[in-house]
C-alpha cells in the first residue's frame, strides 16, 4: 500500500513538471509555481518513502537500500518488484 501511495505522489510530481513545462510557453508566473510545487512534492515523496518503507521483520529501510544499491534508472522499478528483504531475505508479503 505504501509503495502505491509513493508511486501516485511521484506521478503527481511528474504531472506538475509537465504542466509547468507546458505553461512555460504561455505564462511565466505559473511555470515557476508548478516547477516549485513539483520539486517540493518530489522531495517530500522521496523522504517519505525512505522513512516509511521498512521490512516488517528486521525494520531496515528498504527504499534507502534500493536507492543506494541500484542505478538511478532502475531503483524504483526494482523497489516495486521487490518480493524479499535485501538484508534478511524474508518475504515482504504473506501469500
Amino acid at each position: 500500500m505504501e509503495t502505491l501511495i509513493a508511486l501516485l505522489c511521484l506521478g503527481m510530481t511528474l504531472l506538475c513538471f509537465l504542466l509547468g513545462t507546458m505553461l512555460l510557453v504561455t505564462e511565466i508566473q505559473l511555470f515557476f509555481a508548478f516547477i516549485a510545487c513539483g520539486t517540493f512534492l518530489g522531495i517530500v515523496t522521496i523522504g517519505w518513502m525512505i522513512n516509511v518503507l521498512r521490512c516488517p521483520h528486521c525494520q531496515v529501510r528498504i527504499a534507502w537500500i534500493m536507492i543506494k544499491a541500484r542505478s538511478h534508472t532502475s531503483w524504483l522499478v526494482d523497489l516495486v518488484a521487490l518480493e524479499a528483504c535485501p538484508c534478511c531475505h524474508r518475504t515482504l508479503m504473506s501469500p
